[in-house]
């Protein structure tokens, strides 16, 4: 059962949560914030080193939600 009626909204709710459940892991964490605020930081990090192209090519490939957290 879709939990938005969209599937483009339920898809990328469902991508996101399996990231954040990795960062979780990788932090030792049970905090979706936490590792939500993480996973941001990495991408924005991330986003300043590399050039321009490449932050776009990067982006392209991101859940809708984290694509709006990374840019």
């Amino acid at each position: 059962m879709s939990s938005t009626g969209l599937d483009a909204f339920d898809t990328t709710i469902q991508e996101t949560n399996h990231w954040l459940k990795i960062m979780m892991g990788e932090l030792g964490t049970d905090s979706r914030r936490t590792a939500f605020n993480a996973l941001r930081a990495a991408l924005h990090a991330l986003r300043d080193r590399v050039g321009p192209d490449i932050a776009v090519h990067l982006g392209a490939q991101l859940p809708m939600l984290l694509r709006g957290a990374y840019l």
